[in-house]
């Protein structure tokens, strides 16, 4: 879906230079105008049309957009003679050949997500007319940083619009009516609900610290459960620190690294405080990883590069985390420990290598942050069965927000040894289920590669034997 942005004219402001800080004023260590850009384009936009006011060129938008072009969509620009007004008829009518048939409005300084914003596009293509979102205002629910900030005025939130919609109303609105604050009030656009603002507009110093709490509350991932909630609670001041920083987010799963080597160099002194004190190391060492996920989407910097580093650096950690808790046990209890911790280590490197292949199964090169979701979903759709039911519930116990806490836990209290033993008998299952739920994802994958890329028909028999 295109997505149309105006920016403000420098009348707007007293001077030119309080208008460019505007526009490039940084949002967690993102410029303004980039962030709401690279948002539309990860919310799936097909293109960026933007209207430019008088005194300011493409050339100077492009220069100001050079970092983040790489992870923006096809960028139309249209000078304007006046800086556009979306309640003027006039304006719809001068840019009327540009427009898609539906199209996203997004605010240059309106600070959302592409989760909020893939609600609007998806309600438009469900009901087949434009949608707005519908929040709590004046009645006491919203948050009290809500209520202490001015209300946003109509053309100051996102809307998905219908381009034959809009231009009735233009028409109608001729003598001078408000085009766009009409057509919202008047005419029947999907409301989507919400529980807060979808987003902040940001004009001062205080919105843009709003707007960088907000951002980090929306970091997580959809399928987060209570435990990935409650830790990346514990890393939001973090994040919002670090991303107003040059710290990148590789760095930051690096030097989680140093806590998983610290954890397992105290699991291996083989005694009950040392053993606590490696269970805390070990869940800081977690956290690290879930501020390197969280820093990369708020600050645009995810890369197929830092998804394989992560997934390199989670294998790292189970390796050196157990060596330590054999070692300490051996030196604490006797030989037993290592035969167990053989049959763990084996395992271990069976999971590292089998969901290494899954991952180029079920997710393309370069977009390896896919896996999970599609592994989630395809369990999903085999819920019929018993034995992929299972898989999935057993799924949330090995994610590592959980297992955490436990290694943490069974730690403190004690009981290293019963986690090691369940830890043993789980790596066994993870490989030897990761090869059963490898069956489905190669026939996907040779399905898939049997359509023709245009038609989505399946290709002639012969012409699959001469291609392969």
């Amino acid at each position: 879906m295109q997505t149309l942005t105006a920016l403000p004219g420098p009348s707007a402001f007293e001077t030119r230079g309080k208008w460019e800080r505007a526009l490039l004023r940084k949002v967690s260590g993102v410029p303004l105008i980039a962030r709401t850009l690279v948002t539309a384009t990860r919310n799936g936009a097909s293109s960026l049309l933007v209207l430019l006011p008088p005194g300011y060129t493409e050339a100077e938008l492009s220069r100001h957009l050079e970092a983040f072009r790489s992870k923006m969509a096809p960028l139309e620009v249209v000078p304007l003679e006046k800086p556009f007004d979306p309640n003027c008829a006039a304006d719809w009518e001068a840019i009327r050949g540009r427009l898609e048939p539906f199209f996203l409005w997004l605010p240059w300084n309106c600070v959302s997500d592409k989760r909020r914003l893939s609600r609007l596009t998806q309600a438009s293509q469900r009901t087949s007319r434009g949608a707005r979102f519908d929040w709590p205002r004046g009645n006491g629910q919203e948050r009290a940083e809500e209520r202490a900030a001015p209300a946003p005025a109509v053309d100051e939130m996102p809307l998905v619009l219908e381009k034959a919609s809009i231009y009735q109303r233009a028409r109608a609105e001729k003598s001078g009516g408000p085009v766009l604050e009409n057509h919202i009030v008047q005419d029947k656009l999907e409301p989507i609900p919400l529980r807060s603002a979808p987003g902040i507009v940001v004009r001062t110093a205080e919105d843009v610290s709003r707007a960088e709490k907000d951002l980090v509350r929306w970091s997580g991932k959809d399928w987060d459960g209570v435990y990935s909630q409650f830790n990346r609670r514990l890393c939001r001041p973090v994040v919002r620190w670090l991303s107003k920083t040059p710290v990148t987010p590789n760095q930051v799963t690096l030097s989680g690294l140093l806590f998983v080597l610290l954890s397992g160099y105290a699991f291996a002194q083989g005694y009950h405080a040392a053993y606590a004190l490696g269970g805390l190391l070990y869940f800081l060492s977690v956290q690290f990883d879930e501020i390197d996920g969280m820093l990369a989407r708020v600050t645009f910097r995810d890369s197929p590069f830092g998804c394989w580093l992560e997934h390199f650096a989670d294998s790292a950690s189970y390796v050196v985390l157990y060596i330590g808790i054999t070692i300490g046990l051996y030196r604490e209890s006797g030989p037993f420990w290592l035969a167990v911790g053989g049959v763990l280590m084996t395992s271990m490197l069976l999971s590292i290598l089998v969901v290494g292949y899954q991952r180029t199964l079920v997710a393309e090169a370069d977009k390896p942050e896919q896996y999970l979701i599609r592994l989630y979903n395809n369990l999903e759709k085999e819920s019929h069965s018993r034995v992929w039911r299972w898989a999935r519930e057993a799924q949330f116990v090995m994610k590592k927000a959980v297992f955490a806490h436990h290694v943490l836990w069974f730690s403190v209290l004690g009981i290293i040894k019963v986690h090691y033993l369940i830890s043993t008998l789980g790596a066994v299952l993870i490989w030897t289920l990761a090869l059963y739920y490898n069956r489905l994802f190669r026939a996907q994958k040779k399905q898939a590669a049997m359509l023709l890329p245009s038609t989505g028909r399946a290709l002639p028999a012969n012409q699959m034997e001469g291609d392969s």
